[in-house]
Parts: structure tokens; C-alpha cells; sequence
């Protein structure tokens, strides 16, 4: 058998089972209470934190919704400024436009007196005053088709800086008195382009129109060449329209196609088709104009016409290839 233990006498006995359970319950409890306590302080503070940024954001929130009001108002704002600016840029560009118009013809208007000379050489005018000399000029060139001498107000070189020798001469630019005396020497120029000359020199004689006016002119200038090798004479009328008087029944068609690559021709494109609808029997008896066409072409460029018409032309190109 095991001996038994000794114990000292002075040592108290253990605590009942019973005991050592109670206290143990307790101390969870007391734990528990305390970890309680502890979780309500820091959700509180986790709250509080929490509360106040979300009062920040509110803040901010309600800062910017503000903002954002202020900036819609100043965004409508703008629109109705920019409407507003849109409307005067518009009423502002066709005033400009009105009075670029009225500009142009007021300058084309005081220089309805005015010619200009090309091809006169340099400082050949040096050894007297130029409207005496120019005056002198214009009587040996269109002497024949003038009463007296031509009365010159005034006249002088193109303000360009002077050519070098060799270059060519700057052009000359007459104001004569009568307008009439200066219809007179256009005319004879034009009817003598090519043919002018003074001193041996050959010259021109031009209008003198303002720059503007130039270049609008000068779009026509491919078309009227094709319309004169065609045998026709068109008119460039002020400031830039281009007239032509349709032949009866000859080169309306040719000029109805010719006018059809030049956007600036697009009223003689309108009249030479107006006039082959109208005109089509005349048309047809210029056969190597009209059989160039092709119905196809004929039908979408002319959708005018209507049934009777295209069985007209039919019955009349039947006739002619019969």
C-alpha cells in the first residue's frame, strides 16, 4: 500500500468544489460586465466620432449643393447672355455685311470716272506734268474717236513701290473729267484688246474697279472664255453678273452643260434650262447639241417635266432619228 502524505499543520485545507465554482461564475460575470462597459464606451465614442464626420459631410453636402445652385444660376445666366451675344453677332454680321455692300459701291461709284492704263513704261512721263502728258497720251491712241483732247483731273502710278528694270511698269490710273469721253475710250479698248499701243509700246485700258469687285469678276472669267469660243457674247454686268442672251434654240444646251462645273453660273444654268423647257422644239433642231444628252441625265437634271412633256420630246427625237 502507498503511504500516505504528510502535510504540514500549518496549511489550510482546500476551498469545497462548490466554492471554486461560485467564484469563477462571478469573476465571468464581473469580466463579462466589464467588457459590456467597455464595448457601450467605445461604440459610443465610435459613434460620436461617426456623428461628427457625418455632420462635416452634411455640411459639406449642403456647401456644395450652394455651389452647385449658384452655379446653375450663373450657367443660366451665361446661356441667356450667349443667346443674347449669338442674336447681335447675327444682326452685327449682316449690318457688316450691308455695309461692306455699301462701302463697295460707294468707292465703285467715285471711281466710275477713273481708267486704267497697263503697260506704260516707267517714268515716261517725267519731262511734263503727268495730266498733261496722259491727256496727250489718250488723244494719240483714241484720237478718231474723240471730239478734243481729254480733260484729266488728275492721275498717277499704282502706290506700289517702283519695279526694278526688267519688271513690269506700274499700272497708271486716270480720273478724266466727262464720263461720257471716258464710256467712250472703254468701248474703243475693248473693241481693240490687244491692238493698243503708244510709243511703240503695247498698252491696255481697263475700268477701275475696287479690289472687291475684281475678284468677283474674276470667278466669270474661265466661263466667259469657253461661252466667246463658242461663238456667243456675253456681258459681265456690275458688279459681277453674267448675262448671256440665248440663241433660239442654239447653244442653250451647251451652255446649260458648260455652266454645270461653275457654282458662280448657277443663275445662267437656271435660264438655260428654263429655256430648254420651254423652248424644247426649237432645241431639237440643233440635233448634234441635243443627242449628246442622255434622257437619263436629262431626267434628273430637268425633273420639271412633266409626263406630256418627255412624251413630247420622245415624239420629236423619234421623228428626227426617223
Amino acid at each position: 500500500m502507498p503511504k500516505p502524505s504528510k502535510s504540514k499543520p500549518d496549511a489550510p485545507y482546500p476551498a469545497p468544489v462548490e466554492d471554486c465554482g461560485a467564484l469563477t461564475l462571478a469573476s465571468i460575470a464581473k469580466l463579462l460586465e466589464e467588457n459590456r462597459e467597455a464595448l457601450t464606451l467605445d461604440f459610443k465614442e465610435t459613434f460620436a466620432k461617426l456623428e461628427h464626420k457625418l455632420d462635416r459631410i452634411h455640411d459639406i453636402v449642403a456647401a456644395h449643393t450652394v455651389t452647385i445652385g449658384e452655379l446653375e444660376k450663373n450657367a443660366t445666366q451665361q446661356d441667356s447672355r450667349l443667346a443674347t451675344l449669338e442674336t447681335n453677332c447675327v444682326k452685327l454680321s449682316d449690318s457688316n455685311t450691308k455695309l461692306l455692300a455699301k462701302v463697295s459701291d460707294l468707292e465703285s461709284r467715285y471711281r466710275r470716272h477713273h481708267i486704267r492704263v497697263v503697260g506704260l513704261p516707267e517714268s515716261i512721263e517725267t519731262q511734263q506734268q503727268p495730266i498733261v502728258f496722259y491727256s496727250k497720251m489718250l488723244t494719240e491712241v483714241f484720237g478718231h474717236i474723240l471730239d478734243s483732247p481729254p480733260e484729266c483731273e488728275w492721275a498717277h502710278r499704282i502706290p506700289s513701290a517702283k519695279p526694278q528694270p526688267g519688271q513690269r511698269p506700274r499700272s497708271v490710273i486716270i480720273w478724266l473729267h466727262k464720263y461720257l469721253v471716258k464710256e467712250k475710250i472703254i468701248r474703243e479698248a475693248r473693241a481693240k484688246r490687244g491692238q493698243l499701243k503708244f510709243q511703240s509700246h503695247p498698252i491696255s485700258v481697263y475700268e477701275d474697279y475696287p479690289p472687291e469687285i475684281v475678284a468677283q469678276r474674276k470667278e466669270y472669267r474661265e466661263v466667259m472664255s469657253e461661252l466667246y469660243k463658242r461663238g456667243l457674247r456675253p456681258t459681265l454686268l456690275f458688279p459681277a453678273k453674267l448675262f448671256n442672251k440665248l440663241k433660239e434654240g442654239g447653244n442653250c444646251i451647251g451652255i446649260w452643260k458648260l455652266t454645270e462645273d461653275f457654282s458662280s453660273c448657277s443663275k445662267l444654268r437656271c435660264k438655260a434650262q428654263h429655256y430648254i423647257l420651254q423652248h424644247f422644239e426649237e432645241v431639237l433642231h440643233v440635233p448634234e447639241e441635243f443627242l449628246e444628252l442622255f434622257l437619263e441625265q436629262l431626267e434628273a437634271d430637268m425633273g420639271t417635266c412633266d409626263l406630256v412633256t418627255w412624251t413630247r420630246v420622245a415624239i420629236f427625237m423619234t421623228c428626227d432619228l426617223t
